[in-house]
């Protein structure tokens, strides 16, 4: 209680936090906000009558507490439903031209360009209507939308479809994603179904931003830094990602080092120290001006964090800073965990959503455990050497960051670096060196040999840094692949707050709830694991490039496919989950003269797969009867000839096959009584089988 008092936004931010995840994983009536309502104007009443009587305030304190509570609880819940309705449009599933405003710099993809734009307005045979909703256009790449920028206007001809659930067991859920990134709906746009009618040439901070962005990376590229180095310069500096190589990425990510590359808490501490020894320059002998010292420094932050894209973690360091700024020049030292609080209490808001981005959760849990974890650990040795307190001082920070960050890593990305500590050494340092160099960089700049020797120093600091992760990434066993539930990441958390509870208040039942936690973290584990013992499955994966069928039984996989890398990104999660060993692949062929017919036997029961054309225009006395039947791309075959060659039981449709084909096979099973299955519209199908304890052999 001492601390809450002591730190009063934490006591705001608390509430806001529940009301917006009950708002998102419970199903709350209508009449749950007039409830609220009344139990606040009841508690607020009952605190006047104890002000009014001069009844012993201290003991109804509670009274105002629960109403402020409960304020902050349904102010959480309105916010996150108001998110939501901008989510809503209905204007989906219709194929209308639309007026369409680029909302942000259009970002190349490997085979499209993907704009996210906001809805001006909508024709039909009525007239133009205004509209609005933000949504998602993937344009087909040419010159004319490779030169698209921010402002520009279109009209679109397009269908507007609002994302599906994720449709695959332990699949990423793009629906959801989308929604809490304020997204309505998607869809792509061929060459000649949209034309460029102008651009908002009002006033825009983020324009200027990104016209500033582009003017600093056109400096790096000047000086003819190598394009590996020029990737991760931009990154790390201005939070420019889309020159960043894949092979350097996943390097990065593979030895924890991504956090440098997402401008960050640290980038904007580096960028605040640097101010305030250059303003202090300048303003240090005149106290008079130390007011306009605070208002110069807190504007070049903002500055700095609108060129680099306003990202969750940017505008939680800037607000955090600005604060303690603004301490330091009234001479009051700032509360570093309330600083904290505030920052996330105005990020969410202006945006409930935030607190499901990954960013937001990583950046905020790696803070709060340096803060918590740093000083202790710093004091365990007393390092008089002070390149060597340096290191510890270095390994400590990383080790306090990675008890803050590992539960998310392990859950969103289920893969923990073994090396972090090594990563760290290198990194971190050689991070703030390159911040500073480029900073040097861009001061020097308009003076051409200055700068060659400014952008020759960083080009090397960066080439060097490549160098040691790519080393770092190659060293065996650098990364364990590890899957966590939701539960176990509440376990893990929960296990980090009651130890450090335990270390503060040194009482035994926090050690003792903490080592419980623990345990049911493990047990989860081992009964998840267990269910392999005991089941068998086959399930026919949604997958709309490929056709995609795994069976497990035991730890031992078998998967039938004609794209191998589709196929292990689409199961790599469910086999994480399960500890399965490394499939078996057994590749279909593509080829127009394979025989497109694949049959095998699980659980007693008689499947195939039917593909490209080899029943087109065929005859058949005797129909196979079998148990299923799995249609993908059967080409020129026409449905009903499925039927005169087939007799199934059920009937399961994957994603390659046309939809006209589809519509067309259901109407056909419903008419014949046979179970049908559409993975495009359904998602998955998966069969289990309970088994029972059993040896497993060396045979599939």
């Amino acid at each position: 209680m001492e601390f809450l008092h002591r730190n009063p936004f934490v006591r705001l931010l608390l509430p806001l936090m529940a009301g917006i995840l009950a708002d998102n994983f419970l199903v709350l009536p209508k009449w749950f906000l007039w409830f609220l309502t009344v139990a606040i104007i009841l508690l607020l009443l009952a605190h006047c009558i104890v002000i009014v009587r001069k009844i012993s305030f201290y003991r109804f304190r509670w009274l105002f507490g629960c109403s402020v509570f409960l304020f902050f609880f349904g102010l959480g819940i309105v916010l996150t439903e108001r998110a939501k309705q901008r989510t809503q449009v209905g204007f989906w599933d219709v194929g209308r031209i639309f007026y369409v405003e680029l909302a942000d710099r259009p970002e190349e993809k490997p085979r499209s360009i993907l704009c996210r734009v906001n809805v001006v307005g909508m024709s039909d045979s009525t007239g133009i209507h205004p509209a609005g909703g933000q949504v998602i256009i993937y344009l087909q790449k040419d010159s004319a939308s490779l030169a698209l920028r921010r402002a520009d206007r279109l009209f679109v001809s397009a269908v507007f479809e609002v994302p599906k659930f994720s449709n695959n067991p332990e699949g990423f859920d793009y629906a959801q994603y989308l929604q809490r990134q304020g997204i309505a709906a998607t869809a792509y746009v061929p060459q000649g179904k949209w034309k460029k009618v102008g651009h908002n040439s009002r006033f825009s901070i983020m324009d200027l931003a990104e016209r500033s962005q582009q003017h600093l990376l056109s400096i790096y590229r000047k000086y003819g830094i190598d394009e590996d180095n020029f990737g991760v310069l931009a990154a790390l500096t201005l939070g420019y990602k889309e020159s960043l190589a894949p092979d350097i990425s996943q390097s990065f990510s593979a030895t924890g080092a991504t956090h440098i590359l997402a401008v960050s808490g640290l980038h904007t501490g580096i960028v605040f120290v640097v101010l305030n020894w250059v303003f202090s320059l300048f303003f240090g002998r005149f106290k008079r001006l130390q007011v306009l010292k605070t208002v110069l420094i807190i504007m070049c932050l903002w500055a700095y964090a609108m060129i680099t894209g306003l990202s969750p973690s940017v505008l939680r360091a800037t607000i955090m800073f600005s604060f303690v700024r603004i301490g330091m020049s009234l001479k009051r030292s700032s509360q570093i965990y309330n600083t904290i609080a505030v920052s996330a209490f105005l990020l969410l808001l202006h945006n409930p959503f935030l607190l499901f981005n990954v960013g937001f959760q990583l950046s905020y849990s790696a803070v709060i455990a340096i803060i918590m974890f740093q000083p202790p650990m710093s004091r365990l040795f007393d390092i008089g050497n002070r390149p060597l307190r340096w290191l510890w001082d270095l390994l400590c920070v990383s080790v306090a960051a990675q008890i803050g960050t590992a539960p998310w890593t392990l859950h969103y990305f289920h893969q923990f670096s073994n090396y972090f500590l090594l990563t760290n050494i290198l990194a971190i340092p050689m991070a703030s060196i390159i911040i500073y160099t480029a900073v040097a960089l861009l001061v020097v700049s308009p003076v051409g040999c200055i700068g060659k020797i400014m952008a020759g120093l960083l080009d090397a600091e960066l080439g060097f840094l490549n160098t040691g992760i790519r080393f770092i990434e190659k060293l065996p066993y650098a990364t364990s692949e590890i899957w966590i539930s939701s539960l176990q990441i509440a376990l893990l958390f929960g296990c980090i707050a009651l130890i450090t509870a335990y270390f503060y208040r040194k009482k035994a039942a926090f050690l003792i709830s903490a080592l419980s936690c623990m345990l049911l973290f493990f047990v989860s584990s081992l009964y998840r694991q267990s269910e392999n013992l005991t089941t068998k499955r086959l399930i026919v994966y949604a997958d709309n490039r490929s056709d995609i069928i795994q069976s497990t039984h035991y730890q031992k996989t078998d998967i039938y496919t004609d794209s191998v890398e589709q196929a292990l990104y689409q199961s790599k999660s469910f086999r994480l989950k399960y500890n399965l060993e490394d499939p078996q692949i057994f590749l279909l062929d593509n080829r127009s003269d394979s025989a497109g017919l694949h049959g095998f036997i699980f659980d007693n029961q008689r499947f195939l797969l039917l593909r490209d054309t080899v029943l087109y225009r065929k005859t058949s006395h005797h129909p196979l009867q079998v148990d299923y039947v799995l249609v993908g791309n059967i080409g020129k075959t026409r449905p009903e000839e499925i039927f005169r060659h087939v007799q199934p039981e059920h009937l399961i449709v994957l994603n390659t096959c046309p939809f006209w084909k589809t519509a067309e096979l259901k109407l056909l099973c419903r008419e014949n009584g046979i179970g049908f299955w559409d993975t495009n519209m359904q998602g998955a199908w998966i069969l289990e089988r309970q088994t029972g304890l059993f040896r497993p052999d060396n045979h599939r």
